[in-house]
């Protein structure tokens, strides 16, 4: 996906690499048996696959869920009060989120002196692209400082590796 859009030696892919390994793999299985035509998707709900592109358009237009945020922001949005403080998503998840992004921040604040330092790398505006072609509202954020691109790449390692 993104990440080998990253060079070689740079920091970021360095980092990922551990977390995200063979993630595509698996989503590149995942999607085959579930949304070609034929798949889980077409047989299980029915629909032709012209009618799983057409929900897909539907989630991607309607369902703000989709919207790219992190554990934290959705667990907020969802607003499931004393429930959703129990389900494991968020009462095991969000700690093991908080590390995550500890982890990540750390690393990223040995690699940029400061948020100018983190606009100026134009390898991450490439990775940035690829990354957002990939999500189903294109709505990730611009890495304009530190907090933000360690928002996204603490997220990106929590659902790739954590919360599954």
């Amino acid at each position: 996906m993104a990440t080998p859009k990253l060079p070689s030696d740079h920091s970021l892919r360095r980092l990922l690499w551990p977390h995200i390994f063979n993630g595509i793999g698996v989503n590149r299985k995942a999607a085959a048996t579930l949304t070609l035509e034929g798949g889980l998707f077409t047989r299980g709900w029915r629909m032709t696959l012209n009618g799983v592109h057409t929900a897909y358009a539907h989630v991607e237009k309607y369902w703000d869920l989709f919207q790219f945020q992190t554990p934290i922001e959705l667990k907020a949005k969802r607003n499931l009060g004393t429930f959703g403080d129990k389900m494991p998503l968020y009462e095991d998840g969000i700690p093991f989120y908080n590390v995550i992004r500890n982890y990540v921040y750390a690393f990223v604040d040995l690699q940029y002196a400061d948020d100018a330092a983190v606009l100026a790398d134009d390898a991450l505006r490439t990775f940035h692209t690829d990354l957002n072609d990939h999500l189903v509202n294109r709505n990730l954020p611009f890495f304009t400082s530190k907090d933000a691109l360690t928002d996204v790449l603490a997220t990106y390692i929590y659902y790739v590796t954590g919360c599954d």
